[in-house]
């Protein structure tokens, strides 16, 4: 963890929306992680900006770090709180969710939660993919998109009275799992993922800015959610179903009405350069003098005038994700682009002056072989005879994720990733302008088990918390590594996820894994 920093000394450099202190209900937003981190991230922002507009609710935020457990607006014990609220989009958050919830003194499992004591609610990308591993320490979960059912929650708690009092809880939860996009366990055993049709009708930007956050005072807005691309691979493609696009005119307004001064603005979205305006957005905010930050652009809509656009607004780094090196598992992956054109890519942010290029892959895809290494090797020296500034290779090892085509695939082991991890590295070494980053195998086998797992990973969960090393952890809960890791599942098997009706069949992603069989073979 970074140097501690006050809490006092991080409100102080924060410029925007300030929590309420009048409110009949209180409620610790909590992200286990980081307050850089968490303050990069637009969905705890978003439910933060919501929780602090409605008049009966306050809302303060809690992270892992600093002062794990206390919020820093009042430094107050989560657990004095009404409801804590914790953000889940990553999987290796969950120890650390598991952590302050234990350590501010609220009972860890939920089933020995008495009427003095705060619900605990959970959402995210996570938590839509699979909440069984936390089943047994969240009382409500949100399935889906929450801002509409978030909403929904917190307008039932204005109607229940006063808190804590005799049943006010077994109220609650009987009256939340009403709430379409709410699971609650113990009360509903099926869950409907929800979504937002009209993206327009909600202001998902930054209603605060800090130079302590990844994104240093930069000013974030969502331009869309989902993906057309369909990846089999990526939950974002899944579980923001359907592809829908926030409009030039709205986007623009919420910056004008959010009256903050910023100096860089970052588009969020999994398919920001699939926008039809993402050009107009640019230069709209260019001619303003505004630095402008995509996350990742795909070669196949790249265009001259929209890179020329961003270098001039200040931007150095641009990220492209082939994920592959090869044509042919691309097209397994359903990431269909060819090599011509991520190499035309690479041309034309050399010519427009990028002085940073980001690449990522993936190692220990499903059907990779030995020789598709050799073929990321081929395609970044290809791109670096190109691109002759800076690149960096970025590799990550694959893990599968509930609810997407490649749920059943198991991950490769931690040899064949690392071996294959070398060959690049070794593959690219005389490379002058290319340096190569791995992620630890280790994190990858405890994000899978967390990513497949059921009720039985919640115990190996509780079990850590105690004081046993991971090992034990699991071994004593019964957890089957061996089949979470390695086996490839059927698709016949019920799934611990299954109970979640995620508004589209199961025989679609079924097809989708056939499909990448084809094009493997």
């Amino acid at each position: 963890m970074p140097k501690e920093i006050s809490r006092k000394r991080l409100l102080s450099s924060e410029r925007g929306l300030k929590a309420k202190k009048k409110g009949r209900f209180a409620m610790a937003l909590c992200y286990p992680n980081t307050y850089e981190i968490a303050m990069s991230n637009l969905g705890f922002l978003t439910i933060y900006r919501m929780a602090n507009e409605l008049a009966h609710l306050r809302c303060e935020r809690a992270f892992y770090w600093p002062q794990s457990g206390k919020t820093i607006e009042s430094g107050r014990e989560i657990g004095k709180f009404d409801v804590v609220g914790i953000s889940l989009s990553y999987e290796l958050d969950y120890p650390r969710a598991v952590t302050m919830i234990g350590d501010s003194g609220i009972p860890l499992l939920r089933e020995e939660r008495g009427e003095s004591d705060p619900l605990v609610i959970a959402g995210g990308c996570a938590i839509t993919l699979n909440p069984q591993p936390l089943t047994a320490f969240v009382d409500i979960f949100f399935i889906g998109e929450a801002e509409e059912s978030f909403r929904e929650f917190a307008n039932l708690l204005a109607g229940v009275g006063r808190v804590r009092k005799a049943g006010w809880r077994k109220e609650m939860l009987r009256r939340a799992s009403r709430i379409e996009g709410v699971h609650v366990p113990g009360v509903k055993d099926s869950a409907k993922r929800r979504w937002v049709s009209r993206l327009d009708a909600l202001n998902t930007s930054s209603p605060l800015l800090t130079p302590n956050s990844h994104f240093s005072d930069m000013y974030l807005t969502e331009v869309g959610r989902g993906c057309p691309r369909g990846c089999r691979f990526c939950a974002a493609s899944y579980v923001y179903r359907p592809f829908r696009i926030r409009s030039a005119a709205s986007i623009i307004e919420h910056a004008r009405s959010d009256d903050l001064e910023f100096p860089r603005i970052g588009f969020v979205g999994a398919a920001v350069s699939d926008h039809p305006g993402i050009e107009r957005l640019c230069m709209e905010f260019a001619k303003r003098g505004k630095e402008v930050g995509i996350s990742s652009l795909r070669p196949d809509n790249l265009t001259p005038r929209l890179l020329s656009t961003l270098v001039e607004t200040g931007m150095r780094t641009v990220t492209l994700a082939p994920e592959a090196g090869s044509e042919k598992m691309r097209g397994m992956i359903g990431k269909a682009m060819t090599q011509d054109r991520i190499l035309q890519s690479a041309q034309m942010c050399q010519e427009v002056g990028v002085r940073n290029l980001r690449l990522y892959f993936m190692i220990g895809l499903p059907f990779e072989t030995d020789s598709d290494a050799d073929a990321i090797v081929e395609l970044a020296t290809g791109i670096s005879k190109t691109f002759r500034r800076r690149i960096s290779v970025r590799l990550g090892a694959f893990v599968p994720k509930a609810n997407t085509p490649f749920q059943w695939q198991p991950i490769a082991s931690s040899e064949v990733v690392e071996r294959r991890v070398g060959v690049i590295k070794k593959g690219l070494s005389s490379g002058k302008n290319i340096r190569v980053f791995a992620r630890s195998v280790r994190e990858v086998e405890v994000q899978a088990i967390f990513s497949r797992g059921g009720v039985d990973v919640g115990t190996a969960l509780y079990n850590w918390y105690s004081g046993r090393n991971w090992k034990r952890a699991f071994r004593n809960a019964g957890v089957n590594r061996q089949r979470l890791l390695y086996d490839r599942l059927s698709t016949e098997a019920h799934l611990p996820w299954d109970f979640i009706d995620m508004s589209f069949p199961k025989s679609l992603l079924k097809r989708e894994l056939m499909k990448a069989e084809r094009a493997a073979s």
